[in-house]
């Protein structure tokens, strides 16, 4: 499925905005450097550049990549997916959130009206997503910290800016890093002795991973949290799966938007800059489509033409008109697939879901029984 007629919007969009963006943000080259370093190290460089050369086409005679996601969150990134979340297209998927979050954000957040609840947004971005859990932690507890945790600056800078204005009685506690920072126990230390720990990965995230590497990632936070005396839970929003009520053309349409298009194209800029390549944008085309055998959305650039790629003017490889660079890939979740990752991970699971069944809060723990909503 190819955007063709949106392709003139994507480059008007990128290249006039982005720029604008990116001057807003004034970072310096020093600043760019570290901002990269945080989602691409220094030693990860000669890796990524070896795998590009090594990258041969498939049995239907394409070569895929998928770069790292995280560079598209770099120098003004950050801001162009502010721009994203204010499509109309996007917007109709972040009504599903918004509306799971006002109907049941009690029973999703489920406070024992505590003396403190701590909020850890991982991969927070600019911490919009989260407000509603906090706002609710705030009535019923006497007091909240929010932790955004990113490995965006920018993200940290805008969450902490946002909540500090929005919800002032809540502590903000940010967390420059990765959220494997927050499965260690040293994560968790200086608490009040009454505290709660909800963690919350909002915003689909969860959909751009394998269903082992959720599965790990459920098993790694509940099993950190068993050695902590804090009752702790895990909760993971994602998309419904297709359905009668949510046919798949209708997820296409609420992805498919030029935003989503404009921040891709950004990603590929950042993948340039980090790794000193020359990938030519003029032959690159985004497309989005609903891939029914893997259950997932997927939004990848294909080459147009054909085309080297090169490193310090030294070429890595060669791209073939055709070739796919896979930028994302959001899985949607059955009630059963939810089920099968909590069993392999050992864990108590409650689902919360909009009437419609396009969006889901699936709650992970290790203390309540398990129960459907």
């Amino acid at each position: 499925f190819y955007l063709k007629a949106l392709l003139k919007p994507f480059f008007a969009l990128f290249f006039a905005d982005s720029m604008a963006m990116c001057k807003s943000v004034r970072a310096t080259r020093a600043e760019f450097e570290a901002d990269v370093a945080t989602v691409v190290p220094s030693q990860h460089v000669t890796k990524l550049l070896a795998e590009l050369a090594q990258l041969r086409p498939d049995a239907s005679g394409n070569v895929r990549w998928v770069p790292p996601p995280g560079l598209k969150y770099c120098a003004g990134g950050t801001a162009l997916q502010n721009v994203q979340i204010q499509s109309p297209q996007y917007r109709s998927i972040k009504m599903c959130e918004l509306r799971l979050l006002d109907e049941k954000a009690a029973t999703i957040l489920a406070a024992n009206k505590s003396a403190h609840h701590w909020v850890v947004d991982l991969g927070s971005g600019p911490g919009a997503y989260c407000k509603g859990i906090v706002a609710e932690a705030l009535r019923h507890c006497q007091s909240v910290t929010y932790t955004p945790l990113d490995t965006s600056p920018e993200a940290i800078d805008a969450a902490t800016e946002l909540y500090a204005s929005d919800l002032p009685a809540a502590k903000i506690l940010p967390h420059l890093g990765s959220w494997d920072d927050a499965m260690q126990t040293s994560f968790y230390k200086d608490l009040p002795q009454d505290t709660e720990i909800t963690a919350t990965f909002m915003g689909t995230t969860a959909g751009n991973f394998s269903d082992d590497y959720m599965v790990s990632f459920i098993d790694g936070f509940l099993s950190t949290w068993d050695k902590l005396p804090f009752p702790a839970k895990l909760v993971l929003w994602v998309d419904g799966a297709p359905s009668d009520l949510k046919p798949a053309q209708a997820i296409v349409d609420a992805y498919g938007c030029a935003e989503d298009g404009a921040l891709d194209f950004h990603m590929m800029k950042m993948i340039n800059a980090s790794l000193d390549l020359d990938f030519p944008l003029d032959k690159l085309q985004w497309n989005v489509d609903y891939d029914t055998r893997e259950e997932a959305i997927k939004m990848w650039m294909e080459a147009v033409d054909n085309f080297p790629v090169n490193h310090h003017g030294q070429q890595v490889t060669q791209i073939p008109k055709g070739s796919r660079i896979q930028t994302q890939m959001s899985r949607k979740f059955s009630d059963a697939l939810l089920q099968s990752m909590a069993e392999r991970a050992g864990a108590n699971l409650v689902i919360h879901r909009t009437d419609d069944d396009f969006y889901k809060a699936a709650v992970f723990s290790r203390e309540a029984t398990a129960k459907r909503t």
